[in-house]
């Protein structure tokens, strides 16, 4: 048995073990339409929350469960003891907020509870789906057009960088696993990938995935200085927070390496200022310029929700008089 076979077949056993443990809600965690569920407060102090699910091509929609103040409770708690922390995180009045994963980062969870809310908890589960997406699967659910997937395939095989932007469960993620998935065919193609959260897939054989932990000081800028050592040809970034893992995302690419990373946007014209206000929030660091990000990155793709459907618009960056430029590709004619 490999060591993949042997990671599966214990990442199913800890899921099994979890779905028993959360009976409530393990029905929605196992439907393969539901990317997130979420317990809404209610209404009234003491009366159960509705659960509400968001269900891939038709939004959110309320479920048939309601829950406790106990058994959401129950439900977080059990949550956070299936983390990869050594110890549980404290959760309390005084620590009203917490987040945890579980399951390998199948599943991510997000509580609160009073004082941070009105008189009860409430929770979002994010589900990560480990079913590789390709670029066909877009054009078969109408949400690419085959002219925008052979556009993307070219920047892609190219080696161009790529910033993928969206707001919160656009897909972003899963539109870069779905170009990882292509640039990985080229099996000499190696790719290194640098997330907080183990969202990516692997590419091919040669390609390394390092994780900053920052409390295990292994920070973001860490992990990006031991990429360069590692001889890639393409680093690819997850999603970029803060300052500091923006500056060292340009500074990967400007070294010679191309690759890709998302942030949060709300238009591809705003994603290049996006990209500058993180940089200039960084502490330490170099100053980057507009024009800086107009040379590193090449293309832009935004990623947006629209009546459940998702939406790409795909631009070439460029820098006219003093301002960034876009220009559409991959549009139908």
């Amino acid at each position: 048995m490999s060591s993949v076979e042997s990671l599966e077949i214990a990442r199913n056993r800890e899921r099994e073990t979890l779905l028993a443990r959360i009976a409530p809600i393990a029905h929605l965690l196992s439907d393969p339409t539901i990317t997130d569920i979420s317990l809404n407060e209610p209404a009234n102090r003491g009366a159960p929350g509705h659960v509400w699910v968001d269900v891939a091509g038709s939004g959110y929609q309320r479920s048939d469960v309601v829950l406790t103040s106990k058994q959401a409770e129950l439900i977080c708690r059990t949550f956070a003891s299936f983390g990869r922390e050594e110890r549980l995180p404290e959760w309390s009045e005084k620590r009203p907020k917490l987040e945890c994963q579980a399951v390998d980062g199948e599943f991510r969870l997000q509580a609160e509870m009073p004082p941070a809310t009105r008189h009860a908890i409430v929770f979002t589960i994010r589900k990560y789906t480990r079913r590789r997406v390709c670029l066909d699967d877009y054009i078969a659910d109408g949400s690419l057009s085959r002219c925008k997937a052979d556009a993307l395939l070219d920047v892609t095989r190219n080696n161009e960088t790529i910033l993928i932007a969206g707001a919160t469960a656009a897909g972003k993620t899963t539109l870069i696993n779905a170009l990882l998935l292509e640039a990985g065919r080229d099996p000499k193609k190696r790719i290194l990938t640098i997330e907080d959260t183990p969202e990516l897939e692997q590419p091919n054989e040669l390609s390394l995935q390092l994780v900053a932990r920052r409390d295990a000081g292994y920070s973001y800028v860490d992990a990006v200085q031991s990429a360069l050592r590692h001889n890639p040809s393409y680093i690819v970034l997850g999603e970029l927070r803060g300052g500091e893992e923006a500056c060292e995302a340009l500074s990967a690419w400007d070294s010679g390496h191309s690759g890709m990373a998302t942030v949060h946007a709300g238009s591809v014209e705003r994603m290049p200022q996006r990209l500058l206000s993180l940089c200039r929030r960084a502490e330490r660091g170099r100053m980057v310029t507009a024009q800086e990000i107009a040379d590193l990155v090449q293309v832009l793709v935004h990623v947006a929700k629209v009546d459940g459907k998702r939406v790409f618009t795909v631009c070439r960056l460029g820098w006219a008089d003093d301002r960034f430029t876009f220009e559409r590709i991959g549009d139908e004619t």
